[in-house]
């Protein structure tokens, strides 16, 4: 029945965009960045802002670019078990249950499962995970709402923001991350199937990312004062009251990469560039926490460790979904301020005096000294950077359930650490001189090294970096070192 609701809509074409504002027409240039003298703020939208289109955003030039299948956002969450996961109803579609006993539909969580569903059926064949995920999809279809040309998918029920229950989203409304990841789910379907009525529910979804805000119908693009453009998971009128969600951006950004891959459409490449634009701006000066976890929004700028991975990994995928190194860099660095803390992994001490800490939240208060009289090891359940400093829970042996530095030669634990794989193309500078890499086994043990001694500076691609023995590596995948980490230095540095 739905099929017959969109045959025929009209698709915004590439001709749309005016053609000073087309991907490719100007050099990537620098944009200029909000000062940093209070929390950026968020104004009325920009002149324009009856007009179908959003338009005027700032853009650097950040264009979208074919990836290997494995490399595609949402491909690095594994296959999904028939068992389903969270709640579902009789259909098999996940819905929410709210605090009062209540059902509701649930976009995200739906274009969420449809996706992980989909790819299963991708590398299984498994027509089984394929049906599923037309059933996640069928549904978001069957609760949109029609507005300017577009489907929305509304949420029904009461959502308080950051758990503040004087802060609340009231139904219906809308969100940037289930229409962008619904998009996804949509077009992804009509690559796989082939069938059309997908594709003409992701065009008039699609549509839903290009409308500017509007005070009496449903709205998610906005660009703020300086124009940069958001894609707001939160979306309030005024937009004075925008909680700009990074995570809910990228996540938006997704379908709009995904529309682009597969239509060529040029309104999706510019509102991905506008996005990503926002996100290379922004991240570093405003969601970032040098050595700690990073901001989820910026209204409230509350802090998740959860969010930060999230975070980390779609920096990691803007990377290779444009080829521009400055996303690599800023996944690097979050990474750094705060890798995930759970690694189940043997530490080593020298003998000698080891001090033991106790944590209380984010302080750590050493203990009484114990005095090693040999070297020793025990098994650590956690790493984790507090400040500028790396600990230790330990799992086993004397300082079970407390907390030791990390301190290189005297307590470090074995092999490779917080490893952070790179999805697009990464390289590592070698002055000359010596530069040695280092092999471990499947027990993180060394296993290894060799060396090369470069007579100029050269350059080798890297698939991965992490920490070896509180040193900083890489893991160069080409070369004399290929397949060996390398610590990086003064003379080893990431190009």
């Amino acid at each position: 029945m739905w099929q017959s609701i969109v045959t025929g809509v009209s698709v915004v074409a590439a001709a749309t965009l005016p053609a000073t504002s087309a991907p490719g027409a100007e050099p990537p240039r620098p944009v200029a960045a909000p000062t940093r003298t209070a929390a950026p703020t968020a104004d009325a939208p920009a002149a324009g802002a009856g007009q179908q289109l959003i338009t005027s955003y700032r853009r650097n030039g950040y264009r979208p670019r074919a990836v290997a299948f494995a490399a595609l956002p949402y491909h690095d969450e594994g296959v999904s078990p028939r068992r389903p996961f969270g709640l579902v109803d009789s259909a098999g579609v996940r819905v929410y249950r709210a605090r009062d006993g209540r059902i509701f539909q649930h976009p995200v969580a739906q274009a969420q499962y449809g996706l992980k569903l989909l790819y299963t059926y991708q590398v299984t064949n498994d027509p089984w995970f394929l049906d599923r995920a037309k059933r996640q999809a069928r549904r978001l279809v069957a609760i949109h709402r029609s507005s300017r040309g577009a489907w929305w998918l509304p949420y029904r029920y009461v959502f308080p923001l950051a758990g503040n229950r004087a802060d609340l989203m009231r139904p219906p409304w809308y969100s940037a991350m289930a229409q962008g990841q619904a998009l996804s789910l949509f077009i992804r379907l009509a690559a796989v199937t082939g069938d059309a009525s997908w594709r003409a529910a992701a065009d008039v979804t699609f549509l839903s990312l290009t409308r500017p805000p509007a005070p009496t119908t449903a709205w998610v693009t906005w660009q703020d004062a300086n124009r940069y453009l958001w894609l707001e998971e939160f979306p309030r009128y005024p937009v004075a009251q925008r909680e700009r969600v990074l995570n809910g951006h990228l996540f938006a950004l997704y379908g709009l990469y995904d529309y682009w891959r597969l239509t060529a459409n040029a309104v999706a490449a510019a509102l991905f560039d506008g996005a990503a634009t926002t996100a290379a701006v922004y991240v570093p000066r405003w969601f970032r926490v040098p050595g700690g976890v990073s901001a989820y929004s910026l209204r409230t700028r509350t802090r998740s460790e959860r969010y930060h991975h999230i975070h980390v990994n779609q920096l990691r995928h803007l990377h290779a979904l444009t080829g521009v190194r400055t996303f690599a860099g800023l996944g690097e660095a979050l990474h750094s301020d705060f890798p995930r803390p759970d690694v189940r992994r043997a530490v080593t001490f020298r003998a000698g005096r080891q001090v033991p800490f106790t944590r209380y939240g984010e302080t750590m208060r050493p203990t009484r000294p114990v005095r090693f009289t040999r070297a020793s090891a025990a098994m650590a359940d956690q790493r984790r950077r507090v400040g500028s400093v790396v600990y230790y829970r330990m799992a086993t042996g004397a300082f079970r359930g407390r907390w030791v530095r990390e301190l290189t030669g005297h307590s470090i634990m074995v092999g490779v650490v917080g490893r952070f794989d790179h999805l697009g193309s990464r390289q590592a500078r070698l002055r000359p001189g010596v530069h040695v890499g280092y092999r471990f086994d499947g027990a993180h043990r060394r296993a290894g090294s060799r060396s090369t001694r470069p007579g100029a500076t050269v350059t080798y691609p890297v698939s991965a970096l992490g920490w070896w023995r509180g040193l900083r590596c890489v893991l160069v995948s080409s070369g004399p070192l290929a397949g060996h980490w390398v610590p990086l230095s003064a003379r080893a540095t990431l190009a």
